[in-house]
């Protein structure tokens, strides 16, 4: 009964179009409606029992969806009436959202959700709904559909869960969380930078010849990763904010002074970095000789701790802790093979020799040919962390070394056929990016949207620590400039990634992974998924993610910055401009407790959303929704996986 009822459910749900149908049994006897997309790819049949608040509330097998009353057109005998809201013969103007028509005319009619318009010079003319914005006399004054009373009779399915409340969320959320606090969001991983930074003047010099580093209006210590790949490029970048020129004496292989001079070649400022590792920045922070401590990691317990023992507060998740940007790899083959993927499992037997000809993976029946980087290299440390999880296993004898950094990996790819490799991100252009599937069968797009949201799996964060008691104002005027979009092209020219919002349409794979081990029998996903299917093939999404700390519900500081990006973004959007706010959760604890902790973080995200927006975006419309632990972003088979899958994610349609 059960495999007959899942498999009857996946041919209701195909792929290319939706299709939720009512009961049989009932269909006779209550007012069934067909609401379809304009686009034709949803299609929903089912009871309707409301049309409140601009949206239709139709009763399908798995409960009450709602659906926007714009999106759709509804036939049947149960569809609202359509009501006469426009003046017949009067003045209409007619624009599209992009500029390209703007009409005038008289607005005749409206048929087939189309404007039916009398222009003087084209006659009568049709228009889609959808496609314009309507203003003028004629104009229809709102919704074209008149919404049922209240008194109106709305039937409850069965099973259908109670509505859950704000004093529910308080009740239960902190019996239900059982994720351990020393979980982390970020992976310890490392990775080279070979960039070349902005052509500037730089002058070797003797340490002796120098101004003393210590009397340097910034400082910074730690990872070479920060110190030597990254901030160069900020650094240059920065002097634009200042109005000066930037002079850079290269003191040793890890130290660097900059001087940042006026047109009078006085100096405004002037910033120190002494880059080693990740492990440096605390032992920095602790003896106060710099500012600021960089790590390719988060800060640990035991460095915390080190820190608040000098007196100074826990800097984690905190104003004083600054993630700077992503970093990320790119496993890559040529453009030739028509390998578009692989099982993270599959890429460890080809660097190991278990999987040796491209026809293993359902490629070309050649060998493969195998490259790496050298031994110590710490971007190969990096993947073999990732690929090997965390074991260190022996490559195979036939690895090829091509020598060098990314440059010369990318060129060896492009120059075989059948090579595999791997790069930083920005090297990866013109050579295919491999999506890996995990363990779980989650499949990770190799895409800069990807690396920005973290769900790409050879990602990690860069960040910046300091100390609320040895933070001057020239420090605080740098954190202001790298964490504003002013850095974002200095940051991708040093080949990381930054943090400016993108936006893409949410994909099939993601549709039809959403029944994936999902218990049919469960009323509550049931229809969590279903309302999930359909707003999926109608809203984009940003790549804003929100992320939690472990049993909390409090935004962290690189989450309040990325609302504050994200505002930014949305400030010139026209009227029509929509924000759903989306709850997620892991999978420790119940389903249903879990949709009560994703729908307070989304609430709590939407909350700062207005807030932020009320006088930067007024335009915007934000709501809310929660799905519990549907759709993950990666496997929930460890902590950090857990960590990435408590998120909030931005969708928008305009």
């Amino acid at each position: 009964m059960f495999t007959s009822r899942r498999l009857w459910l996946r041919a209701c749900l195909s792929a290319g179009s939706l299709s939720l149908l009512a009961i049989p049994a009932v269909a006779q006897t209550l007012n069934i409606v067909t609401l379809e997309s304009y686009d034709k790819t949803v299609s929903l049949s089912g009871e309707l029992v409301g049309a409140t608040n601009g949206q239709y509330q139709i009763n399908t097998i798995s409960g009450i969806l709602s659906i926007d009353i714009n999106d759709v057109s509804c036939a049947g005998d149960g569809c609202p009436p359509v009501e006469p809201d426009f003046v017949v013969g009067a003045e209409a103007r007619l624009t599209s959202s992009d500029g390209t028509m703007n009409v005038t005319g008289k607005l005749m009619d409206i048929v087939d959700d189309q404007y039916v318009l009398d222009n003087a010079a084209l006659g009568s003319i049709r228009v889609d709904i959808q496609m314009v914005d309507c203003s003028g006399e004629g104009c229809p004054s709102g919704l074209r559909f008149a919404e049922k009373s209240a008194t109106a009779s709305i039937a409850t399915p069965p099973n259908e869960p109670e509505a859950i409340s704000e004093d529910a969320v308080e009740l239960v959320e902190p019996e239900v969380i059982s994720e351990n606090a020393a979980e982390v969001v970020a992976p310890e991983l490392f990775l080279e930078n070979t960039a070349e930074p902005a052509e500037s003047e730089v002058i070797p010099k003797n340490a002796s010849e120098l101004a003393n580093p210590a009397n340097a209006s910034v400082s910074f210590a730690g990872s070479d990763t920060v110190g030597l790949g990254l901030l160069p490029f900020l650094l240059e970048d920065y002097a634009d904010s200042l109005d000066a020129s930037a002079i850079t004496t290269v003191i040793s292989e890890t130290e660097t002074l900059v001087n940042y001079v006026d047109s009078n070649e006085s100096e405004l400022s002037s910033a120190y970095v002494n880059a080693t590792g990740s492990g440096d920045a605390t032992d920095a922070l602790e003896a106060k000789t710099a500012v600021f401590g960089m790590t390719s990691r988060p800060m640990n317990d035991d460095e915390a701790s080190r820190l608040i023992a000098t007196g100074t507060s826990d800097l984690r998740f905190s104003d004083y802790e600054t993630v700077i940007a992503v970093d990320s790899l790119a496993v890559v083959a040529n453009p030739a093979n028509p390998i578009r993927e692989l099982s993270i499992e599959e890429l460890g037997a080809i660097y190991l020799g278990i999987i040796d000809n491209w026809s293993q993976v359902g490629g070309l029946d050649a060998p493969i040919t195998v490259l790496s980087r050298d031994d110590g290299s710490s971007t190969r440390s990096v993947f073999e962390n990732v690929v090997f999880a965390g074991q260190e296993l022996p490559l195979a004898q036939s690895v090829t070394y091509p020598g060098g950094d990314n440059p010369e990996m990318a060129a060896a790819v492009k120059a075989d056929p059948h090579a595999i490799g791997y790069v930083g991100f920005a090297y990866s252009e013109g050579l295919t990016r491999l999506d890996l599937t995990s363990e779980c069968g989650i499949t990770s797009t190799a895409t800069s949207f990807a690396v920005k949201t973290e769900e790409y799996p050879l990602g990690r964060r860069l960040y910046l620590y300091n100390r609320p008691d040895n933070t001057p104002e020239p420090a605080q005027r740098f954190l202001e400039y790298v964490l504003s979009p002013e850095a974002d092209d200095a940051i991708a020219q040093s080949n990381f990634v930054n943090f400016a919002v993108e936006r893409t349409e949410q994909g099939t794979a993601r549709t039809n992974s959403l029944y994936d081990g999902l218990d049919l029998q469960s009323a509550v996903q049931l229809r969590l998924a279903n309302q999930m299917r359909v707003d999926l093939s109608l809203w984009d999404r940003l790549s804003t993610t929100i992320r939690f700390n472990t049993a909390s519900s409090r935004l962290g500081n690189k989450e309040l910055n990325d609302i504050d990006r994200l505002v930014s973004s949305l400030s010139e959007s026209p009227l029509s401009t929509r924000l759903m706010v989306v709850g997620f959760a892991d999978d420790v604890g119940a389903f249903e407790n879990n949709l009560l902790l994703s729908q307070r973080r989304s609430e709590t995200v939407a909350d700062v959303i207005r807030s932020v927006a009320s006088d930067r975006a007024p335009n915007v419309q934000i709501d809310t929704r929660s799905f519990s632990e549907l759709s993950p972003s990666v496997c929930n088979t460890d902590a950090n996986g857990r960590a990435i899958n408590r998120r909030v994610e931005i969708w928008i349609r305009n």
